[in-house]
Parts: structure tokens; C-alpha cells; sequence
């Protein structure tokens, strides 16, 4: 019976990809009643599968979802972002992607930012900076790009060394993956969106960054050109710009 139910869940999930059906679904409170109670009341270990294909899918709706929308996420964003936490405390590094990935569609919402930085979720997200797994990676990027438009979030932060992780990033990935590099960048300007000079915001790391930004917009890729030169680069250079004129 369950296998039946992960493969309808898998369905809706894949439904939603599609925009105009992915909106109808997310406007559903009874299709968010059953996930959020998958998440609330199925015992992880034993259901694991269906967990997570139920997170996946509520990845997918959340996606169209903000504060002026009339989608059932926007009215009840944040019991989910409350559902969530439960799945982070689990050994499972599939629940938690799919979770990380929920609290980026809905960190867009500034509750939902203040219980992240309440529950200390925040300090979590900037850990797995250390992962080493680029998928984990960028989708905890995703949500520390909206977590740090609040100068209070970043300030709360300064202990666990955000930017330094940030930086080590794009280090480790950025002329591998310019996507990746092109969020990592968008991060670091939120970071220093209130900083004046930025090295109140990157300290011993500023001039770290700013050899890197310099190294990597000048730097004539292997792959995804495209990427590299429509997103990265505009990103990475107004960032240098920043360091360098403050």
C-alpha cells in the first residue's frame, strides 16, 4: 500500500514541475494537509521513502508561493517550516537536502527567517557549508541568500564564520560549477549589504575574495560559458566593485 502511495506522491511531484499545474496544486490545503501530516506524524525511519517524497514535493509547490500569493503554503508557511525541523534531527542526508531545499522557498517569507534564526537552524545551514557535497551545498546557499537580508541574522551568525565558509566555497567550486559560484557570490552581497567597510563583513577574508572574484572573472572557462559569463560574472564583479570601493 505505501509503495502505492509514494508513487502517486511522486506523481504530484512531478505534476508540479509544470507551472500552470503546479499552482492549481499548491492552492490545494488538502494536498498540503496530507504532506505536512506525512512529515508530522510517520515515524521517519520506517517511512522514509514516502518522507522524503513527500518533502520533494512540497519543494516543488512551495516554489510558487510568496506573501502575496493566495496559495495554501503562503497562509500556512510557517507550520511547515515548524514541520520541517523534525526531519533535520534525522541521520538521513536525502530528508535533509529535501528539507534544506523547502526552507529556501520559504525563507523568502521574514517569519520564516526569524524562526530559522530563533530555532538556530541558521547555525546548522552555515555547518553544512563544511560538507564537502555540492548538491547540500547549494541548497543551503539558497537559504542563506534571503536569511542574510536581515543585518540582525548575520550579526547572529558571526561566531559559526559564515563568510569565511562562503568563501572556502567558491574556492573549492566555483570554476567548476558557475552556478554554484554565481549563488555563493549572491550570498556574500547580501552579507555585505549593510557592511561599510566590507571588511567589517569578510575581516581576514577580504582580500582572499577579492583574489578569487578577480582569478575567476578573468579566467576563460572549460564548460557552461554561458553561465560563467550571463550569471557569474555580472554577480562576481560588482562584488569586487564593493570590496574594492569600500
Amino acid at each position: 500500500m505505501e509503495d502505492v502511495l509514494i508513487k502517486v506522491v511522486r506523481f504530484v511531484a512531478n505534476l508540479s514541475v509544470h507551472p500552470e499545474v503546479g499552482s492549481a496544486i499548491a492552492s490545494s490545503s488538502e494536498v498540503l494537509d496530507h504532506l505536512i501530516a506525512a512529515i508530522d506524524t510517520l515515524p521517519f525511519t520506517a517511512h522514509r521513502d514516502l518522507v522524503v517524497t513527500a518533502l520533494a514535493t512540497l519543494n516543488n509547490l512551495s516554489y510558487y508561493s510568496t506573501e502575496d500569493s493566495c496559495f495554501a503554503i503562503a497562509t500556512r508557511h510557517m507550520q511547515l517550516a515548524e514541520s520541517l525541523e523534525k526531519v533535520l534531527l534525522e541521520d538521513n542526508e536525502d530528508g535533509l537536502l529535501e528539507s534544506i531545499r523547502v526552507y529556501g522557498n520559504l525563507s523568502r517569507y521574514p517569519a520564516v527567517r526569524g524562526l530559522i534564526a530563533d530555532r538556530k537552524v541558521d547555525v546548522l545551514m552555515v555547518t553544512l557549508l563544511d560538507s564537502g557535497r555540492k548538491e547540500l551545498v547549494c541548497a543551503v546557499c539558497g537559504v542563506l541568500m534571503n536569511h542574510m537580508l536581515e543585518k540582525s541574522n548575520l550579526e547572529g551568525l558571526k561566531a559559526s564564520s559564515p563568510c569565511q565558509k562562503l568563501v572556502d566555497v567558491l574556492r573549492d567550486f566555483g570554476s567548476e560549477d558557475w552556478q554554484l559560484a554565481t549563488l555563493v557570490c549572491k550570498v556574500l552581497w547580501n552579507c555585505s549589504e549593510h557592511a561599510h567597510p566590507t571588511e567589517c563583513c569578510f575581516g581576514d577574508d577580504t582580500e582572499r575574495l577579492s583574489q578569487l572574484l578577480k582569478c575567476y572573472i578573468e579566467e576563460q572557462p572549460a564548460s557552461d560559458e554561458h553561465v560563467w559569463k550571463g550569471h557569474f560574472v555580472p554577480v562576481a564583479q560588482n562584488l569586487h566593485t564593493r570590496i574594492k570601493l569600500h
